[in-house]
């Protein structure tokens, strides 16, 4: 399910006690504002991921490079705020911010972001930042050491390494994201307009080469390519007579 082969020093037990870590500081920050697990909102969210969630082992198969995925304690955490934004931290704990579910009313439309950071668990990327980071670290302190520069040195680092393994981590979620989503029969074809609404809320996006993520208009241009193969998945599920069923059981019960 992932793509390339990811440079992981760190263990998978470090990696759940740096999570929880994360996780325990982030729901303190936001005490004040997590909406209760009864709140629509809340409900939506863990309705949304949990049809992802069910997909997950059979994805993954038995598959070695997804082990770390076994023992995942997974957990949704909707924060009442107006930012467009949702992140991961590892073993499974992913934020969502009220401001995001506004902008994406429509289920689909939502699945394409928790989808993708679903994603940056399953391809281990938190992991991955902080294997990369020991490295990079180094390798800045052996340039200083060299040059007698720090500051120039450090920025060198990080626009030709740390950057671009930022943006390949969001490219890489976001391909498996529209696999996952099409396999729990969301449609996968609103992706491109997922990315396109989400760039247009940036009023000043800075150059591609100075960003962590994509420019949103190549995401969208990413996603629109990876959509055909995710309609065949979608449609191998038996998705369209699903969401087809669904929506006839939904009519009688209003009557």
């Amino acid at each position: 399910m992932t793509g390339r082969k990811h440079f992981i020093l760190c263990s998978v037990d470090t990696e759940r006690r740096l999570g929880a870590a994360a996780y325990y500081q982030i729901r303190k920050q936001f005490a004040n504002a997590i909406v209760p697990a009864f709140a629509r909102d809340a409900q939506r969210v863990e309705r949304v991921s949990r049809r992802m969630l069910d997909v997950l082992p059979g994805v993954s198969g038995g598959r070695p490079e997804l082990a770390h995925l076994k023992n995942t304690t997974w957990e949704f955490t909707v924060v009442n705020s107006p930012q467009i934004n949702a992140f991961a931290v590892p073993n499974g704990k992913v934020v969502v911010f009220t401001g995001l579910l506004r902008l994406f009313p429509n289920d689909d439309e939502l699945a394409v972001v928790i989808a993708h950071e679903i994603a940056h668990v399953v391809a281990r990327h938190s992991a991955e930042k902080v294997s990369t980071g020991l490295v990079t670290a180094v390798l800045k302190m052996v340039l200083a050491l060299a040059t007698g520069e720090h500051g120039a040195t450090d920025a060198v680092v990080d626009v030709g390494l740390n950057l671009p393994f930022s943006r390949r981590a969001e490219t890489e979620a976001d391909s498996i994201g529209i696999q996952l989503m099409a396999r729990a029969c969301f449609d996968p074809t609103v992706a491109p307009r997922v990315f396109e609404k989400l760039a247009a809320q940036q009023r000043h996006e800075p150059p591609a080469w100075l960003s962590t993520h994509p420019a949103g208009k190549d995401r969208a241009a990413h996603v629109a390519k990876e959509a055909p193969k995710a309609q065949q998945v979608y449609h191998s599920h038996g998705c369209s007579d699903w969401r087809h069923g669904m929506q006839t059981s939904m009519r009688g019960s209003d009557l």
